[in-house]
């Protein structure tokens, strides 16, 4: 047995996509980020989200 195991969940889950949005959020209320970053990294990530889980 390798100590690589083979991925069991998509890299990118809800949960996932929930709390990075909300770091990003959070990020830009401190003033960490602007708001233009913050559209963009929402809107990427939402773009990522989106894709079909590959089966194979």
């Amino acid at each position: 047995m390798t100590s690589v195991q083979p991925a069991t969940h998509p890299l990118l889950t809800r949960e996932f996509t929930r709390r990075a949005a909300d770091a990003w959020v959070r990020a830009a209320d401190a003033g960490v980020i602007d708001a233009a970053e913050l559209v963009w990294l929402l809107n990427h990530l939402a773009a990522e989200s989106a894709r079909p889980e590959a089966n194979g």
